[in-house]
Parts: structure tokens; sequence; C-alpha cells
């Protein structure tokens, strides 16, 4: 790296590491990027390919599974989008009540949590629930599949983007 190469490959560059030393590789990454540094990382650790990686590939015997932004990677899956409400008078904690795309529900610290297929239609019935009961909305968070999570539904049922 002391040469500023344009393009630098990296093979599980953080395994092994402690949490501090992870970090000070993360930054000195960042720094190489900034100064135009392409770095193709190869990495099973997802949250660090979330975190540090502009375009994500994830590979399936030797295929490309899927290519995109770690946004459109997550975006794109199947999987359920976790909507946690939590209200002042939990007019939300009714376990008979039904909201748009919502495909199961548990509760948990005080919290609603629903799982979604389509959050539009399911946060804006929720809100209005709230808003009909008069109850007061303290915290709302809408929480998408992690790139782990996709990347178990990829490799797993074989689906490909």
């Amino acid at each position: 790296m002391a040469h500023s190469p344009r393009l630098l490959f990296l093979d599980e560059p953080t395994a092994g590491l402690d949490v501090a030393t992870r970090v000070e590789l993360h930054e000195l990454m960042r720094e190489l990027q900034a100064d135009g540094t392409t770095i193709i990382l190869a990495t099973h650790d997802m949250a660090e390919a979330e975190e540090m990686s502009d375009r994500v590939a994830i590979m399936l015997e030797g295929k490309l599974a899927s290519i995109g932004t770690p946004m459109e990677i997550t975006a794109a899956g199947a999987g359920l989008t976790r909507v946690s409400v939590r209200t002042q008078d939990g007019s939300l904690s009714d376990p008979n009540l039904a909201f748009p795309a919502v495909s199961r529900r548990s509760a948990r610290d005080e919290y609603s949590i629903f799982f979604s297929t389509d959050i539009g239609p399911t946060v804006s019935a929720l809100i209005a629930h709230i808003e009909a009961r008069k109850d007061t909305l303290i915290d709302l968070r809408v929480e998408r599949p992690s790139l782990e999570d996709r990347f178990l539904e990829i490799t797993t049922t074989g689906a490909r983007q």
C-alpha cells in the first residue's frame, strides 16, 4: 500500500484481528478509497461487506448470484421488513388487529413488532390506527433485512438476482 496502488485486492484482511485493529484497518481502507484506490474485498463477514462496500457481489457455486449496492441487494429480497412501534397507550397491542402486508407479529419491551412484505401500506395503516385511537406515537422503527439475511436467503434457496 506504500505505493498508492490504483487497485488493491484484499482477501479476508480482518480475519483474526482484534476489534481495535479491525477498526484501524477499515479506516486505512476508507482513506485509500478516498484517494482513488479501488479495493476488491473478499470477505465472509457480511456486516463488513455492508459497511465497507459501494458494490457487493455474492457468489454461489462459482457464479454471480447477486450484484449491486448493499441497499439494492437487501431491498430485492423476499425477506420481511421489521416495523417496531411503541405508543403511549398501547393501542397496537391487541393480537387480533390486522394490518395490510403483515405476515406475522410479535411483542417485546412495550413494542408491537410487525413483519411486513410491503412497508408503505403497513406503516400508513399503523399510523392511521394510532391516530384513530387518539394514542401517541412514541417510537417507530423500520428495519430492512441485513446483507447477512439476504446472503443467507440467496445461498440457501439458490435465489438469483
